[in-house]
């Protein structure tokens, strides 16, 4: 690597917005709705309940259903 990536590499890991981006990622910024569901676990089914998750600073296509040990 020349001097100017390795410059370009600091910059990027000091650069607040790029740790925010990080921070947000696992912050829910909202539960959407929720519904009842099934889990297979070693070959029986048990109930569980699931929520739709809104992740702050994410558009709507990144949400996803998740139990609560999710």
């Amino acid at each position: 690597l020349n001097s100017s990536d390795e410059e370009a590499k600091r910059k990027n890991a000091l650069d607040p917005s790029k740790l925010i981006e990080e921070i947000n990622e696992d912050i829910i910024e909202m539960v959407m709705d929720d519904r009842a569901g099934e889990r297979e676990i070693e070959g029986k089914l048990f109930p569980v309940t699931e929520y739709l998750i809104k992740w702050k600073g994410w558009a709507h296509i990144h949400d996803g259903w998740f139990t609560k040990e999710e």
